[in-house]
């Protein structure tokens, strides 16, 4: 930001002055282009039928979970078949949290390749859409195009209309700082009509970039179709809140720009013209706090919950606001030095109050933006990834600009002109805050890692296993495209029972039971049918919940689980998931039968409630059939989830899962239908017990 004052001026201003001001310009080039305000953009996390995945026949619904709450568009959600023909879809809904998007099947579809097409509002406010395919049938060959996330359109012209936005705020808030410094200065600086015309000039054009977004988020990414929704929707989801906000402040520093221009001018005495300053002071200090409401708007929509919770808006906070500060009291003090070349001693009077400014805003932008930048954007996805690509080259113009800016500042010490660098840095610097309203308008590359409420809902047959390892009951639910795994402790459901104020057991009980939660570890390594293994990218769903997007094989998928749980002992343990699965609930039903018919049999069982310990001696029970199933949870033959894996020789394994209450039960059946082997596993112990008929004899 160079000056073109004559030379007086510039030989005049200490070398230490001038030294501070080149630091300070360089600093904020460097740290506008690195570390700015990113946007929250919702991830597609998981899918039913899951993306690129098969289902044997019709789903009955279409699941979609996302990182982060979303809003619906009008065509949220749309799938065509093979021949491109329409899957017809009931009315799309949000669940509670909403993070995950249902929508019913309306007729069943066939056997085929279909593409699906979502589209949401993110929760900065940006129209955000994606795509992926699955199969219905035999899985089809070349399913390999991952589901993506890209930007729906509108994304240009909302980084044109971010790029207003924040220009404006600068602008305004240098105009809100710059009396103070000239009052600090002895500097009149506001007696011109030019410069009230500047601060309108700027917030109306701030008013004009909410506005445009306004539409732009009413209208799913098309401005034209948002404007006829600006009236009755602009309070209508949060991001919609949150721009109209900004657009009611921008507004309400045009009108005190215009009331600025009302205070009559300056009077022959002294008196008045102290009067008349004072009052064009105060109208700049209560510009400060509709800055202020912007500036908090813009960092709450640059970073929820997802990108670092209070320290990601914080840190977004102090940025923004010290970057609009220092960039709009450079700009003022510039274009004061060049209208002012006539008064040297006013210029040099003015930089000075601008440097000292500057030196403290400087520790504030450096701290605030390197923590901000290493909120949003991992190291590793600079070269990687189009945002981080985007990123560079955005550096590397800052470089020059820097360049340019040095370049300027040591003309300063000579009589050559500065202007025509100037105006060069200006334009890069232009270009530089382009390229950062482009990246509020792009994904970036990390996304949110913050737990969901509550595990996505499964699609289809879930194949539930249980496992034991040290004292830490596991609990696997596998379903189509999707992994749960939960994991209980010893005395787990009566503090989170005591915890949420349930009746069991009474106040006292409560009082009792209550402490601290327990903390969970788990790590995952899946091997599937070919051998190949992976650790999977587990998301917290709970206490004690995790959850994965898996895309199960067709054969034996081999899981290893290490988990522990604070005090409690863990350890590593292995399930096998065999895919695809089976409903089991008639297999379930016709063992009951049979088990109510039998007079005699023995049961040989053993209990343990820590694998790592010496096994307790088993127990051996004579039984009739009707009697142990009275003691069983499967006893109604009934079952929420019932599962049939066949096995060698005509047998086959039951799969049963109690998810309210984190049993799982598997029964292993010969090949004339007799329940032979049994392993129940709760939150407390694994069970294993052997049946011996006499009958048979074995």
């Amino acid at each position: 930001m160079g000056i073109s004052g004559n030379s007086a001026t510039t030989r005049t201003m200490p070398s230490r002055r001038r030294a501070i001001a080149a630091l300070a310009a360089f600093v904020l080039a460097l740290l506008i282009g690195t570390a700015g305000p990113a946007s929250a953009h919702a991830t597609l996390l998981f899918a039913s039928p899951s993306a690129d995945g098969g289902v044997a026949t019709s789903p009955n619904d279409m699941v979609l979970t996302f990182d982060s709450p979303v809003t619906l568009q009008a065509q949220a959600l749309r799938a065509s078949g093979p021949s491109g023909s329409a899957v017809p879809l009931g009315t799309p809904t949000l669940s509670t949290d909403r993070h995950t998007m249902q929508a019913a099947l309306s007729a069943p579809i066939g056997i085929g390749v279909y593409t699906v097409t979502w589209q949401v509002t993110a929760s900065d406010g940006d129209a955000v859409t994606g795509t992926y395919r699955f199969a219905v049938g035999p899985a089809a060959a070349g399913l390999s195009s991952s589901p993506h996330t890209v930007q729906a359109p509108g994304a240009l012209s909302t980084g044109i209309a971010r790029w207003l936005l924040f220009a404006a705020l600068a602008a305004i808030a240098g105009s809100a700082v710059t009396p103070r410094l000239a009052a600090r200065a002895r500097v009149s600086i506001g007696t011109s009509r030019r410069y009230g015309q500047a601060v309108a000039v700027a917030a109306l054009t701030g008013l004009l970039a909410a506005l445009w977004l306004l539409a732009i988020q009413l209208g799913g990414g098309n401005a034209l179709r948002g404007v006829t929704h600006m009236c009755s929707d602009a309070f209508a989801n949060r991001p919609a809140t949150i721009v109209t906000i900004e657009a009611v402040a921008f507004a309400a520093v045009a009108l005190l720009a215009l009331l600025r221009r009302w205070v009559p001018a300056a009077r022959q005495t002294a008196e008045a013209s102290e009067r008349t300053s004072l009052a064009r002071l105060n109208c700049g200090f209560w510009t400060l706090i509709p800055i202020t409401v912007i500036v908090g708007a813009e960092s709450i929509r640059a970073h929820p919950r997802e990108y670092g919770s209070f320290l990601g808006a914080a840190t977004t906070f102090v940025h923004l606001a010290s970057v609009a500060l220092w960039l709009g009291a450079l700009a003022h003090a510039v274009a004061f030095a060049i209208t002012g070349r006539h008064d040297p001693k006013a210029v040099r009077r003015l930089w000075r109050a601008y440097a000292r400014m500057a030196a403290v805003l400087l520790a504030a932008v450096l701290v605030s933006g390197v923590t901000a930048g290493l909120i949003v954007v991992p190291l590793s996805d600079l070269l990687g990834t189009g945002y981080g690509q985007l990123l560079l080259v955005k550096a590397g113009l800052v470089a020059v600009a820097a360049g340019l800016a040095a370049a300027a500042r040591w003309r300063l010490r000579t009589k050559l002109l500065v202007l025509p660098i100037a105006r060069v840095e200006a334009a890069v610097l232009a270009v530089v805050l382009a390229a950062s309203a482009t990246l509020t308008a792009l994904a970036p590359p990390k996304t949110g890692t913050g737990d969901l409420a509550v595990p996505p809902p499964a699609s289809g047959p879930v194949e539930s296993l249980g496992a034991r390892t040290g004292q830490v009951g596991i609990d696997v639910q596998a379903s189509d495209g999707l992994l749960v795994v939960y994991l209980t402790a010893p005395g787990a459901d009566e503090t989170a029972a005591a915890d949420q104020g349930t009746p069991e057991g009474g106040a006292a009980a409560a009082v009792v039971n209550a402490g601290p939660a327990t903390s969970y570890r788990l790590a995952v390594v899946a091997a599937d049918p070919s051998g190949t293994t992976r650790k999977l990218s587990l998301r917290g769903c709970g206490s004690g919940c995790y959850v994965a997007p898996m895309a199960w094989a067709n054969g034996d998928s081999i899981l290893t689980l290490s988990a522990g749980a604070d005090t409690w002992t863990g350890g590593r343990t292995t399930v096998a998931v065999s895919w695809p699965p089976t409903p089991g609930d008639t297999a379930l039903a016709k063992l009951t039968a049979a088990l109510a018919n039998t007079p005699h049999l023995t049961v040989i069982e053993q209990v343990s409630s820590d694998t790592t310990a010496s096994p307790t001696a088993p127990r051996t029970l004579d039984l009739s059939g009707p009697y142990f199933l009275n003691a069983e949870p499967y006893g109604s033959g009934k079952a929420p989830q019932a599962t049939l894996i066949p096995g060698p020789g005509g047998g086959s394994t039951l799969l049963l899962g109690y998810p309210a209450e984190h049993i799982t039960v598997r029964l292993v059946l010969d090949n004339q239908g007799h329940l032979v082997r049994e392993t129940l596993t709760d939150p407390d112990h694994v069970t294993v017990r052997t049946f011996v008929y006499p009958e048979t004899g074995g």
